[in-house]
């Protein structure tokens, strides 16, 4: 149960942080998600997936 509870919130975040680095110029775009030690957006979209895709797992159980 704890176990979904963080990855719905880590989803949730990623998802968020996800809008906000799209609407910036990639200059910016690399300083904030350098923030998170995430190298570009499409970086973060994999990880976004590969998360997504666990907590879809653990809700299919």
């Amino acid at each position: 149960m704890i176990e979904k509870e963080i990855l719905e919130k880590t989803v949730a975040f990623l998802e968020e942080l996800g809008k906000k680095a799209s609407n910036m110029m990639p200059g910016d775009q690399r300083k904030y998600l350098a923030r998170y030690s995430i190298g570009s957006m499409d970086s973060l979209r994999r990880f976004w997936k590969f998360k997504r895709k666990q907590l879809d797992d653990i809700k299919g159980e």
